[in-house]
C-alpha cells in the first residue's frame, strides 16, 4: 500500500471513528428520552462512547438542544449525559481546561429570563453534582458564575429559583471551602433590597430564611439590624399565614443568636438573667405558634404565660403589641373571651396604643360576647380598663362600623363617667360617633343608644353653635327616630349670624324635626322663627302646617312673617311646579297636613280630595287626624279609600304610633262590618291593631299556619339583639302572642282549652321525645301558655278534658317545666279527691317520674283544698305517702318525703299520729339538707291563684328562654327571695354533674404544642440530580395485603410524619376515598406510593432482595424473632399482614425476618395500623434518629 493510499484508509477510518462516536452520543441522549427500545441499543457502548465527549462537545449539544430543555422530561434525562461526559474531564482533561468559563459563558447567555435561568441553574448543578461524585478536588471551576449567581439572588422572583440558586451555592460552598465571599455579597445586596423596597417579596424572606445561620456567622449582630427586626415584625402581622410562619421561624433563630451573643458579652451578670430573657422570649415565640392552631386547649395554656412577660418587662413594646393583636385576632370564641377579660383586668385604655385599642374595640364589636342567654360580657369588667384618658376610645368609636348591642353597651358604660371623660373630644369625633348610632339596625336600641350619645356628649352639645347642631342631628337621627331637638335648637338661635344667608332647615333634618314636632304650634316656635333670618328657613316654613294652630295670634304672627294667605293652602290650589322637586313635594304635604288638621268631618270631603292625600307617604300627625275623624263618620267610604289609609299605617315604625291609629280604624271596621276583609292583612303586618278590636279572630286561618310564634323565634344575632332589649329595654316584641293571649282571655273556654290539649297530644305523637328549647319544647310551652290564661273563668272541668291532662302530666318525655306546669293544672282545676287517692294508689305501679308527678299534683290540691279531705282521707294521703318514702328510687323517696314533711306541717295534719316523730324522722334522713330540699318549686306553686302567674314563675325558675317569660316578678322582698332559692335549688338539680375544678389551677410547666416543620417555611429546591442520592430511610412498606381504608390511612399518615418515603397498596385509588383521608391527613402527598397488587407481591418482594433488601414480616409464626431486641436491617422491607387472615402463606417463605411483638394481654393479636406504627417507629430509632 503506498504513502497515499495508506493516508486516505487512516483518513477514512478516522472519520468512521468520529461518525460512529456521533451517532453513539446521539444515540444515547435518544435512550435518555425512551425514544429508542433498550434492546436495540448496546447501552454499555454508549456511556462509553459519551465518556470521550470533549467539554467543547458537551457544551455545544447544550447550547444546540437548549429549547429542548423547557420540557423537564428532557431536562432530566440530559442530566445522565452531563454526568458520563465529565469522566473524561475530570480524568484527564481538568489539569488544561478551566470548567467554569464555559459555564460562566452558558450562563451570561441564557441568564435574560428567570424560565432560561432555571434551566441553567440546573446544568450547573448537575456539573457541580457529578464533579463532587467523581470527587474532583483539583478540579477549576471559576468562582465567576457563582459571583454572579450570588449578585443576581436578591432580585429574583421565582421563588423555587431561589431555592435551587441556593442550593446551588451550598454545593459550590462545601467544594470550594468558601466561607464568607458569596454570602457576603448576597447579604448586602438583601438588606439594600429590604431597606429601599416597602412591601418586601417572599423571595427576600426565603433568601433570609435559608441563609440566616451563614450571615449570623459573617455578621454575629444580624439579629438586632433594624432592618432585619422590621421585617419579623411586618410577617408577624401579616394576614397571611403562611407569612407569618416564616416570621416564627426567623423569629427562633433571632432568639437563638441573641442569647448565644448575649451570654458571650455579658460576662457580669448572672446566668439566672440571661435564662429569664430566654424563657421569656421562648414563651413569646411559643404563645404565637400556638395562636396559628383553632383548638382552645392549644392555645389556653400557653397564654397562661402571658402574665410573667408582661411583667418583666424585658421585651420592646413593638413585639408585645403585635402579639396583643395576635392575640384579640384570634377566631376561637373562647380564646377571644379569654383575651378580652384579661386586657380588661391587665390594662387601662390608655397603657394600649391606638392600633392595640382599636383591635381590642373590634373584636368586642361582636353580638356573640352579649348573650343574655349565655355568655355575657359584664359592664362592670369594662370599670377599671376605662380608667384614665378616654380620647382615643372615643376617637376609635367613631372609625368602627358598630353593631348594636356592642355599641349600645359600651355608650351605657362610658355614661357613667363624669363629663371631665369626654374633655379632649373634638366635634369631628362626636359627629362620626352619632353617624355610627344612626346606622344601628334596631330601632329601639337605636334609640337607646340615641338618648345615651345626648347625655354623654351634653356639654359638647351646648358649646355648638345652630350650624354644627343641625349637622350633628342629622349624623345622629333617621327621619323615624325620636328625639327632642327642639329645646336645643331654641337654645342656639344666639350662635346665628344676621348676614347668614345658606338654607338650613331643607332635606333630612326637616324630617326629623317633622318627627319631633309638638302638637301645638307656640309662641316659643313663633318666636324662633323670627330671630332666624328668612333665608335660613327652607322648608322650616312648612312645618306650621302640620301642627294644630290655636287661636292665640300665633296663627297670624306665622301668616305674617311670610306674607302669604292661608286659603291658598286650604283649597289645595297649589303654585306652579317649581325646579326643585322636593321643595315642591314639602309645600304640597304641608298643605294637606293643614287641610286635614282643619278638617271637622270626612262626610263632605270628595274622592278626588282622597287621592290627592294618599298620593304622598304620609306623616304620623296627617294619619292620625284621619283615623279619628275616621272613628267618627257615619259615611260609607269606598274600599279603596280605606285600603290606602291601611298602606300608609303598616309601615310606620314605632308603636307608639299604633294606638290612636288603630282604634280609630278598627272602630270604624266594626261598625261598618267589613272587618273580616282586611283581618288577615292586618294581622301578617301590623298585629298590634286588633287589640282595639272587639271581634273574636281565635278562628282565623292566620293563627292555624303561625303555630303559637314558634316559627318567628329568632336565631342569630337576631335573637341576641332581642334578648339583649328585653333585659335591658324591656321590649320584647311579642305583638303577636300578646294578641293571642288577648284573645284567648276575652273569647277562650273549654273547647279552646280543649283544642290546645290536642294540639300539645299531637305534637307527642308525632316526636315523642324532644330537647329542651327544642321547636317542639317551645310549641308545648306556647300551648301551656295558653292554657294558663283561658282557664280563669272556667269553673268545671268536662272528664275528657281531665283524662286528656292526665296523660299529658304522666307522660315519661315532658321536660320539666311542661311537667310542673300541668302538675299544677290538674291539682288546681283537678278531679274531686277520690280520683286524686285512686291515682295515689295506683301510683306504685309507675315509673319514678310518674310517681313525682303524681304526688306533686296531690300536693297541690291538698293545700289548696284540705277543708276537703276528711280524717280518714287524710290518714290514707300519709300512709301512701309513706310508703313511696320506702320505694326504690331515690328521686321518688326524696320528693314523698318532702311531701308528706310540708303536709305534716300544716295545722290541717296536726291530728295525724306520731305526726312529730315523722317528721323529725324525715329531717335526719335528709341529714340537715332539708331546708334546701324544701326550695323545690314544686312545694311552692300551691300558692299561687292565678294560672298564668304560676306559669311566669315556672319559666323563670327553670331558665326557660327570654322570650318564653312574659313577665317578671315585681312582689315582696319575701317571695322574691323565696323564687331566688327555687332558681337556685333547680339549677342544682339540672347540673348534677358539675366537677371540681379545682384541679385547673394546678401549675404546669409543659404546654402542649403542636410541631410546625420547616419543611412548611423553606421552599425547597427542585434540583434533580444523576445518579439520585440515597435517602437516609431505605423501607419499604407493603400494606398491599390490608382491606380497611382506615387502617391504610393511618399507616400512610404514620410513614408520613417518620419520614418513611416509600409505601406500597394494592391501589392508588384508594388514597382519593374519605375513609382513607380521614385518617391520612394529606400525608399521602409527601409520600412515594407505589401500585402492587397483591397478585404481584411475590415478584415485587423477589426483585427488591435482589437489590439487597431484606424483608422483615409482622407476623406471629413458630420461629419467629421477638421484637424487642430485633435489630432492623438498613435496606428493608416491612411486610404487613391482611386484619383477618395475616401474611398468606406463599409470602412467608420469602421473609427475611418474622417478628413478633409479645403480649401480656388476653386478645390475639394487634391492630396491623398499630403493629405497623411500632415496627417503623423501631426501624427510625435504630437508623434515623441516631443521624439527628
Amino acid at each position: 500500500m503506498s504513502g497515499a493510499e495508506k493516508g486516505n484508509h487512516n483518513y477514512e477510518k478516522s472519520l468512521h471513528i468520529v461518525e460512529e462516536k456521533q451517532n453513539n452520543i446521539d444515540n444515547f441522549i435518544k435512550f435518555q428520552m425512551h425514544q429508542v427500545n433498550n434492546a436495540d441499543l448496546n447501552v454499555n457502548a454508549l456511556q462509553q462512547a459519551v465518556t470521550t465527549v470533549s467539554i467543547d462537545d458537551l457544551f455545544e449539544i447544550l447550547e444546540k438542544n437548549f429549547e429542548s430543555y423547557r420540557n423537564i422530561s428532557n431536562l432530566k434525562n440530559l442530566l445522565p449525559f452531563i454526568h458520563f461526559s465529565l469522566r473524561r474531564y475530570v480524568h484527564k482533561d481538568h489539569s488544561n481546561f478551566d470548567i467554569g468559563l464555559c459555564l460562566y459563558a452558558f450562563y451570561k447567555t441564557h441568564k435574560e429570563t428567570e424560565q432560561d435561568l432555571m434551566i441553567v441553574v440546573q446544568i450547573i448543578h448537575q456539573f457541580l453534582y457529578s464533579l463532587n461524585v467523581y470527587d474532583s478536588n483539583e478540579t477549576n471551576v471559576a468562582a465567576k458564575v457563582f459571583v454572579d449567581l450570588a449578585k443576581q439572588l436578591p432580585t429574583t422572583v421565582d421563588r423555587k429559583l431561589v431555592a435551587n440558586i441556593i442550593a446551588c451555592l451550598h454545593l459550590y460552598r462545601k467544594m470550594h471551602k468558601d466561607n464568607s465571599g458569596l454570602i457576603q455579597i448576597i447579604l448586602t445586596d438583601l438588606l439594600e433590597c429590604l431597606k429601599t423596597i416597602s412591601v418586601h417579596r417572599k423571595t427576600h424572606v426565603d433568601i433570609l430564611m435559608q441563609l440566616f445561620d451563614d450571615f449570623c456567622a459573617i455578621n454575629s449582630d444580624l439579629y438586632c439590624e433594624p432592618v432585619v427586626i422590621a421585617t419579623i415584625q411586618t410577617l408577624l402581622k401579616s394576614s397571611q399565614r403562611e407569612e407569618r410562619k416564616s416570621a416564627y421561624y426567623l423569629l427562633k433563630k433571632m432568639i437563638l443568636f441573641f442569647i448565644k451573643s448575649q451570654k458571650e458579652k455579658g460576662i457580669l451578670l448572672s446566668s439566672d438573667y440571661w435564662q429569664n430573657i430566654e424563657r421569656h422570649w421562648l414563651i413569646y415565640a411559643t404563645i404565637l405558634e400556638n395562636l396559628e392552631e383553632n383548638q382552645s386547649h392549644l392555645i389556653l395554656p400557653s397564654l397562661d404565660n402571658l402574665k410573667d412577660v408582661i411583667n418583666g418587662k424585658l421585651l420592646q413594646s413593638s413585639w408585645m403589641d403585635i402579639l396583643f393583636v395576635r392575640i384579640l385576632s384570634h377566631t376561637n370564641s373562647l380564646v377571644i373571651r379569654w383575651s378580652i377579660e384579661y386586657f380588661l383586668t391587665t390594662f387601662t385604655c390608655s397603657e394600649l396604643n391606638s392600633h392595640v385599642l382599636r383591635q381590642f374595640l373590634e373584636v368586642c364589636n361582636s353580638n356573640m360576647l352579649y348573650n343574655c342567654e349565655g355568655y355575657f360580657l359584664k359592664r362592670e369588667k369594662f370599670s377599671k380598663f376605662l380608667q384614665g384618658d378616654l380620647t382615643n376610645v372615643y376617637e376609635l368609636i367613631g372609625e368602627i362600623n358598630w353593631k348594636a348591642v356592642p355599641l349600645h353597651n359600651l355608650l351605657t358604660v362610658l355614661k357613667s363617667y363624669n363629663n371631665e371623660s369626654v374633655r379632649g373630644v373634638t366635634y369631628d369625633q362626636v359627629i362620626k360617633i352619632a353617624a355610627r348610632i344612626r346606622a344601628l339596625q334596631d330601632y329601639h336600641i337605636r334609640q337607646s343608644a340615641l338618648a345615651i350619645a345626648n347625655e354623654i356628649f351634653d356639654g359638647i352639645i351646648e358649646k355648638m353653635n345652630m350650624r354644627e347642631y343641625v349637622n350633628y342631628v342629622e349624623a345622629l337621627c333617621n327621619p323615624t327616630d325620636k328625639c327632642n331637638v327642639f329645646e336645643k335648637l331654641y337654645s342656639k338661635v344666639g350662635t346665628v349670624r344676621s348676614n347668614e344667608t345658606a338654607r338650613l332647615f331643607d332635606g333630612r333634618f326637616y324630617e326629623i324635626l317633622l318627627t319631633n314636632s309638638p302638637y301645638y304650634m307656640d309662641k316659643e316656635f313663633i318666636t324662633f322663627l323670627k330671630k332666624l333670618p328668612i333665608a335660613m328657613h327652607g322648608w322650616l316654613k312648612y312645618l306650621p302646617f302640620h301642627l294644630y294652630l290655636g287661636n292665640d295670634g300665633t296663627l297670624k304672627e306665622f301668616t305674617d312673617l311670610y306674607n302669604i294667605k292661608i286659603e291658598d293652602y286650604i283649597e289645595l290650589k297649589l303654585p306652579c311646579y317649581t325646579a326643585d322637586r322636593n321643595e315642591y313635594d314639602r309645600h304640597l304635604l304641608a298643605a294637606i297636613s293643614f287641610y286635614v288638621r282643619n278638617l271637622k268631618s270626612l262626610d263632605n270631603v270628595s274622592e278626588d280630595t282622597f287621592r290627592i292625600i294618599f298620593n304622598h307617604k304620609l306623616t304620623w300627625n296627617i294619619i292620625e287626624r284621619l283615623s279619628n275623624l275616621l272613628m267618627e263618620t257615619q259615611r260609607n267610604l269606598s274600599t279603596w279609600v280605606i285600603t290606602n289609609l291601611v298602606d300608609q299605617i303598616l309601615p310606620l315604625e314605632g308603636e307608639f304610633a299604633i294606638r290612636p291609629l288603630g282604634i280609630g280604624l278598627l272602630r270604624y271596621l266594626e261598625r261598618k262590618g267589613c272587618l273580616k276583609e282586611y283581618l288577615t292583612c292586618l294581622i301578617e303586618k301590623r298585629p298590634s291593631l286588633i287589640f282595639y278590636s272587639q271581634t273574636c279572630v281565635l278562628g282565623n286561618p292566620i293563627f292555624e299556619s303561625w303555630n303559637y310564634g314558634c316559627d318567628d323565634i329568632k336565631k342569630g344575632d337576631s335573637r341576641i339583639e332581642e334578648s339583649y332589649r328585653a333585659t335591658f329595654l324591656g321590649r320584647p316584641n311579642n305583638t303577636m302572642r300578646n294578641l293571642w293571649l288577648y284573645q284567648i282571655n276575652t273569647f277562650g273556654g273549654e273547647d279552646y282549652i280543649l283544642h290546645l290539649v290536642n294540639q300539645h297530644k299531637l305534637i307527642s305523637k308525632k316526636k315523642p321525645r324532644y330537647f329542651a328549647n327544642s321547636y317542639e319544647h317551645r310549641l308545648k310551652i306556647r300551648i301551656a301558655l295558653g292554657l294558663a290564661n283561658a282557664n280563669k273563668d272556667i269553673s268545671f272541668i268536662s272528664d275528657d278534658l281531665m283524662d286528656s291532662l292526665w296523660s299529658i302530666l304522666l307522660d315519661e318525655n315532658n321536660q320539666l317545666n311542661i311537667s310542673y306546669f300541668y302538675e299544677y293544672i290538674v291539682g288546681t282545676l283537678g278531679p274531686s279527691k277520690d280520683e286524686f287517692l285512686k291515682k295515689l294508689k295506683a301510683a306504685h305501679s309507675l315509673t319514678s317520674s310518674q310517681q313525682v308527678s303524681i304526688l306533686s299534683a296531690l300536693f297541690t290540691f291538698c293545700m289548696r283544698n284540705a277543708d276537703q279531705l276528711n280524717h280518714e282521707d287524710k290518714n290514707t294521703v300519709i300512709t301512701d305517702l309513706m310508703a313511696l318514702t320506702m320505694g326504690a328510687n331515690f328521686h321518688t323517696r326524696l320528693f314523698a318525703q318532702l311531701v308528706l314533711f310540708n303536709l305534716l306541717a300544716t295545722k290541717e295534719f296536726h291530728e295525724i299520729p306520731y305526726r312529730s316523730q315523722l317528721m323529725k324522722s324525715i329531717e335526719v334522713a335528709t341529714q340537715g339538707k332539708l331546708e334546701e330540699h324544701c326550695n323545690d318549686l314544686r312545694l311552692y306553686l300551691y300558692t299561687f291563684d292565678d294560672a298564668f302567674d304560676a306559669w311566669n314563675l315556672i319559666m323563670y325558675v327553670t331558665n326557660a328562654p327570654y322570650d318564653e317569660i312574659v313577665r317578671n316578678f315585681n312582689d315582696s322582698l319575701e317571695i322574691e327571695e323565696r323564687i331566688s332559692k327555687c332558681k337556685i335549688a333547680f339549677s342544682k338539680k339540672v347540673d348534677r354533674n358539675v366537677e371540681n375544678n379545682s384541679e385547673n389551677n394546678i401549675v404546669c410547666n409543659q404546654v402542649q404544642r403542636k410541631m410546625n416543620p420547616s419543611k412548611e417555611v423553606l421552599e425547597s429546591s427542585n434540583l434533580m440530580v444523576y445518579p439520585a442520592k440515597q435517602t437516609d430511610c431505605q423501607m419499604f412498606v407493603i400494606a398491599s395485603l390490608i382491606d380497611k381504608l382506615p387502617n391504610l390511612g393511618g399507616i400512610a399518615r404514620t410513614c408520613e410524619v417518620l419520614g418513611i418515603e416509600n409505601l406500597v397498596m394494592d391501589t392508588k385509588k384508594d388514597v382519593e376515598k374519605n375513609d382513607f383521608k380521614n385518617l391520612s391527613m394529606t400525608a399521602e402527598k409527601s409520600l412515594n406510593i407505589m401500585e402492587v397488587k397483591a397478585n404481584d407481591l411475590r415478584d415485587f418482594i423477589i426483585e427488591k432482595q435482589r437489590e439487597g433488601y431484606a424483608v422483615v414480616g409482622a407476623e406471629q409464626t413458630c420461629n419467629s424473632e421477638n421484637f424487642v431486641n430485633f435489630k432492623f436491617p438498613e435496606k428493608c422491607i416491612l411486610l404487613l399482614g391482611h386484619e383477618k387472615d395475616g401474611i398468606p402463606p406463599t409470602l412467608l417463605g420469602l421473609l427475611d425476618h418474622a417478628v413478633e411483638i409479645p403480649q401480656f394481654g388476653q386478645v390475639r393479636s394487634l391492630n396491623v395500623h398499630v403493629t405497623g406504627a411500632l415496627f417503623m417507629w423501631e426501624y427510625c430509632k435504630q437508623h434515623l434518629v441516631k443521624s439527628l
